[in-house]
């Protein structure tokens, strides 16, 4: 669902509009190194549809408050180091 930002929207929500397309079909989210709370509502509705999610454990994100607000809040599936994630994915695929 691509569509042009409006002038009253200060923040892009790209990350938001995207998760909330996936989550209504079968996917694997990866939460990555970000600022603000991107994706925190969204992750959770694709957790409750069973599909699965990853964050980027914060000890290696340059930037942590976005995994940290889906790892304190939507309760991911998997916590891993970005080498780890492929694996991971590999796994359930």
């Amino acid at each position: 669902m691509l569509r042009e930002r409006g002038q009253n929207e200060l923040i892009n929500n790209a990350i938001n509009i995207f998760l909330t397309s996936l989550a209504k079909d079968k996917a694997i989210a990866i939460i990555l190194s970000g600022t603000g709370q991107d994706g925190l509502y969204e992750t959770e509705e694709i957790i409750s549809n069973k599909f699965l999610v990853i964050v980027q454990d914060t000890k290696t994100a340059l930037f942590q408050f976005m995994p940290n607000s889906i790892i304190e809040y939507g309760h991911p599936d998997y916590v891993l180091f970005p080498e780890d994630i492929i694996q991971k994915i590999c796994d359930f695929v």
